[in-house]
């Protein structure tokens, strides 16, 4: 009964236009989306600089809007959008949610382009129900922008190393350019496509070397060109040639070194991260694939979109293996996990025969249900006193106050200035430090204040120095309180 009736969806889905399927998908993913963001609580706590610089956009203030450490396209496009919306944090969502749906249809174009339509649908689907490119999709990050110029770069680079089209690589150019201005690492993608053109079929060197060229200096010389507004500016503010202010070289190669010497814990943290970032299914399936296809080998296109995934994931497991930076590799991953899947729907024919219709939806159903068990949830819902404290914060002291915080949140919803509060401040030392930052308040979680400044918790110590305005429900056990700022002779 039941395999009868998942081989009757199977052959309903079949038995429908491309553009339809694409169009399920695709609605069906949006339906997620919209969810992520209707019960989004708070922003994110590292959207909250780029959404200021928003502001600034907005404002006409530009001086304030370009940032040597945070790239201006993420905060541009959000300050394009606010005219619709009215709010930043809705504006910075619907950004997210736009360039998160172009995904599919791109990821299904590159599936397609490298294998065929069904592993390009099944590419799309996968990405569709994988659960941080769901959550990303409905933050105020700038992951989703990544996502899209990433999949758009590589598949057209492969296009142009393939095919040796020039005008191909002009437009990898341009979109490398755009990566670089949303997030400075995308860079690598450029340096990833000069590796590969340089040295593939090294034995053709003496015969095209000049074709090579040509594809590299019109990938390199396009994205000099649009990127070189933020490339002079970058000089003028540090005083020399660089791509970024945010790291620098030495700090990247002591890195590498203390990861290689097993002198951080680097490799432990990509160990628990990787898989999950990826999602532990969708290795599962690229694995069973890559293993299978190792016997046959693999094409030109594989191995270039292979060797991305590779020089990716090592450069991140040496130097800043963070899973947020891991989940930018599902997309491609969801190729080959789709294409694993298309091998294990073959064996479950062969294995199970008649009932390979309900094996093989009984297995989808499990991945679906794992993946939005993981996914649909509340961003950041830890995080609502902060929050609240920061609209009780507008409505009772105005706008432009400056607060002295752990994290900007409460700032963001108070539309006051953020000054951070680091560890090691001793009680009577705070009303200097904020006086010389302007500070007027001090916001945080009871627990973390008492942790990060000395003296906080002993008794009538911090009653000469903070007058307690209000304190918020409390959360795990945990008061969120705001303090008015005491300073000699005002008492």
């Amino acid at each position: 009964m039941l395999d009868r009736q998942a081989g009757k969806i199977i052959r309903w889905f079949d038995g429908l236009a491309l553009w339809q399927k694409l169009a399920i998908i695709t609605g069906f993913a949006l339906l997620l989306r919209i969810y992520i963001i209707a019960n989004a609580v708070t922003i994110s706590v590292d959207s909250a600089t780029d959404l200021g610089l928003a502001r600034a956009f907005m404002e006409g203030n530009f001086s304030e809007a370009i940032d040597p450490r945070r790239p201006p396209l993420h905060p541009l496009l959000v300050s394009l959008l606010y005219p619709l919306t009215g709010e930043l944090e809705l504006s910075a969502r619907l950004v997210s949610l736009v360039f998160g749906l172009l995904v599919i249809p791109l990821a299904f174009w590159l599936g397609r382009y490298i294998y065929d339509e069904r592993t390009g649908l099944l590419t799309a689907f996968f990405i569709s129900i994988h659960p941080y490119l769901i959550r990303y999709s409905g933050e105020t990050l700038r992951e989703t922008i990544y996502y899209f110029l990433a999949m758009a770069m590589v598949g057209l680079a492969t296009r142009a190393v393939t095919e040796k089209r020039a005008y191909i690589m002009v437009l990898v150019g341009v979109l490398s350019a755009l990566a670089y201005l949303n997030k400075h690492a995308a860079l690598g993608f450029l340096i990833i496509f000069t590796i590969w053109i340089a040295l593939r079929e090294p034995g053709c060197l003496k015969e095209d070397w000049h074709r090579r060229l040509l594809l590299i200096g019109c990938g390199w010389l396009v994205f000099i060109l649009v990127a070189l507004f933020y490339l002079i500016f970058l000089y003028d503010r540090t005083g020399h040639v660089t791509i970024t202010e945010k790291v620098s070289l030495f700090h990247i190669m002591m890195d590498v070194l203390n990861t290689m010497t097993l002198s951080n814990s680097n490799i432990a943290t990509f160990m628990s991260r990787f898989p999950e970032a990826l999602s532990v299914p969708f290795v599962v399936f690229s694995v069973w694939y890559l293993v299978a296809g190792r016997k046959e080998g693999f094409s030109e296109k594989e191995k270039f979109v292979l060797l991305v995934i590779a020089l990716y994931t090592v450069v991140h497991m040496l130097i800043l293996p963070e899973r947020r930076y891991f989940v930018r590799l599902a997309p491609f991953v969801a190729i080959f996990a789709a294409r694993g899947f298309e091998g294990f729907m073959g064996w479950a024919d062969s294995r199970f025969r008649e009932r390979r219709g309900m094996v093989v939806g009984a297995a989808l159903l499990l991945i679906v249900v794992a993946q939005l068990y993981q996914g649909l949830t509340s961003l950041h819902a830890h995080r609502l006193p902060e929050r609240v404290a920061g609209s009780w914060m507008l409505k009772s002291e105005g706008v432009g106050k400056t607060i002295l915080a752990r994290k900007p949140i409460v700032s963001f919803y108070a539309r006051a200035n953020f000054v951070y509060l680091g560890e090691g401040l001793r009680i009577e030392e705070l009303a200097a430090y904020a006086r010389s930052r302007g500070a007027d308040y001090l916001a945080g979680y009871e627990n973390n204040l008492e942790h990060v400044i000395k003296g906080f918790a002993e008794p009538g110590r911090k009653e000469r120095f903070l007058e307690e305005l209000k304190t918020f429900d409390p959360l795990e056990g945990r008061r969120y309180v705001i303090y008015r700022i005491v300073f000699k002779g005002e008492r």
